[in-house]
């Protein structure tokens, strides 16, 4: 399956919440085929770069409750943006049919993790 390129915005001191779908291709209407991921496990981080091995943020994805089909959400607080330095990061999440670190994961979104500075206190 091919992981899903979106972009993340966030501003340092905002709360930042997104909701996405993991889309595993099309139909023949050119309509999302969503992938049924309940009951998985899912990873995601930020990195400063593709070849850091620190990471600068855990997304700590989750599924929503009760879960839609392929649905993963992303939160946080404005205590964790303000403490992220602004620039251009990338992030990817994973999901795991298993325990999380038993296994490779298979990536099912990524991209870049761009952080703004606040403008207004």
């Amino acid at each position: 399956m091919a992981s899903n390129n979106y972009n993340i915005v966030a501003t340092q001191g905002s709360e930042l919440s997104l909701r996405f779908n993991v889309i595993s291709g099309y139909d023949a209407n050119s309509d999302p085929v969503y992938t049924d991921i309940s009951g998985q496990a899912v990873s995601g981080q930020v990195r400063y770069s593709y070849g850091s091995t620190g990471k600068l943020l855990d997304l700590a994805p989750t599924q929503p409750t009760p879960p839609a089909s392929g649905a993963v959400e992303i939160s946080l607080s404005s205590t964790q943006t303000s403490s992220l330095p602004v620039g251009t990061f990338v992030y990817d999440i994973e999901r795991y049919t298993g325990p999380v670190y038993d296994q490779e994961g298979v990536k099912v979104a990524q991209g870049y993790f761009y952080v703004y500075p606040e403008v207004t206190r």
